[in-house]
């Protein structure tokens, strides 16, 4: 992931009132520096997810929430989040296209 670009694009998001801090967000193939990204931005209603099944401690994430989850088979209803955010990962999907999919059925507003 490239921090510097993808910061870029959240703080002008903001910036423009595209997005708030206080908008859902599910982060799909993310990790401790989406994590760091979402807190030093201010985000407050962030899930992480991923499919390390080496995370014994859901705390890792915190202030947010994480779940073991496949980007192309999410097990959250549809809508269930204002955006759905990918950074690096889609790459490592057998059908990023599935991905994306299921990025857009789970997302109200928008993903990026």
């Amino acid at each position: 992931m490239r921090t510097e670009f993808v910061e870029s694009v959240l703080a002008d998001l903001l910036q423009d009132g595209v997005i708030a801090t206080s908008d859902s967000v599910i982060a799909v193939c993310a990790g401790t520096r989406e994590r760091d990204l979402f807190a030093k931005l201010g985000f407050t209603d962030v899930l992480i997810t991923n499919l390390d099944e080496r995370i014994d401690d859901e705390t890792v994430f915190a202030p947010f929430g994480w779940r073991l989850e496949d980007a192309q088979d999410l097990s959250v209803p549809d809508a269930s989040f204002d955006f759905a955010f990918v950074a690096d990962g889609l790459q490592h999907c057998p059908s990023p296209h599935r991905a994306l999919l299921e990025m857009y059925r789970v997302s109200r507003r928008a993903w990026w």
